[in-house]
């Protein structure tokens, strides 16, 4: 099976609409609708707008979360959420299984950190290295 994948979920909402059978996950991370980069910490991080946009952004990037776990994820009828690695806990895996909605981590390239991702957690990992 294949899956589809988008940090947009008005695209996957448009696709779903055309073919209720194809498969589904956003793509997510904090900060995404108002940085332009954002690794785990707010070290590095740099806007991707100014001005008034940037703050219309940031108001999106506060909403967009509890959007996306309440409502957004039913009205898509995601499959999957691929979201940052830095992100994952415990709890932030079971509320998605819950909803019947699988949790995959990107990027996991550290060893350890996929071993724990997949024994610890159940979470399966995308990844630039072919290393366990």
């Amino acid at each position: 099976k294949s899956i589809i994948t988008s940090f947009f979920p008005n695209l996957l909402y448009k696709l779903r609409s055309s073919d209720p059978q194809i498969l589904t996950a956003v793509s997510t991370r904090p900060h995404f609708f108002s940085m332009a980069t954002w690794e785990g910490t707010s070290t590095g991080m740099r806007p991707r707008f100014s001005g008034m946009k940037q703050l219309v952004a940031r108001c999106v990037d506060m909403v967009y979360t509890p959007l996306l776990e309440q409502l957004l994820w039913w009205m898509i009828g995601l499959s999957a959420v691929l979201v940052h690695r830095a992100v994952i806990t415990r709890e932030y895996v079971d509320m998605w299984k819950r909803k019947g909605v699988r949790v995959m981590a990107w990027t996991v390239n550290c060893p350890v950190e996929k071993q724990f991702m997949r024994k610890v957690l159940g979470v399966q990992v995308l990844t630039d290295t072919m290393e366990n």
